[in-house]
């Protein structure tokens, strides 16, 4: 409830949607994000504000985003909660995601620690596997939002 900054993800390829939750949020007066393909370091993010019926124009996968031309990148360090599509996900919160590697390196400079911005995977609970292997640079999430409900990591994987 107390999170202004929430980064959501246009659903696409039997994503779970999390349309409904970026329309909560606006009406309840917080900035939803979208991801944006950085212009230049093509394996990272951007995040954008983003407005319901706003123009989007298609990334280089035909992905729709926000226009980057006169926007302002927010930084991932002041965004409070990112909810990341996902393939596969594991009860230790490895995430397994279309292999582009772009959230694990837009967060990598993140400090590992840090509860902030928590990272919310969204994903079919059938998505659930018994493990996934994890190198080290992949960020495990705090947690995966199914349509079941919330599955909080259990620990971590070795």
């Amino acid at each position: 409830m107390r999170s202004q900054r929430l980064a959501f993800y246009l659903a696409r390829d039997g994503e779970l949607d999390p349309a409904s939750l970026v329309a909560i949020a606006a009406t309840a007066g917080k900035t939803p994000l979208l991801p944006v393909l950085h212009p230049l370091n093509h394996r990272q993010l951007y995040f954008l504000p983003f407005q319901s019926g706003q123009p989007l124009v298609r990334n280089r996968f035909g992905i729709p985003e926000p226009d980057l031309k006169g926007a302002r990148p927010v930084s991932p360090l002041t965004i409070d909660v990112i909810f990341l599509p996902l393939v596969a996900f594991d009860s230790f919160g490895n995430r397994l995601g279309m292999g582009g590697g772009f959230y694990d390196r837009t967060l990598a400079g993140l400090p590992r620690q840090r509860r902030h911005p928590l990272l919310i995977g969204v994903a079919h609970s059938f998505q659930l596997v018994d493990s996934l292997p994890r190198e080290p640079w992949d960020i495990p999430l705090h947690g995966i939002a199914t349509e079941q409900g919330m599955v909080w990591p259990t620990g971590t994987s070795a």
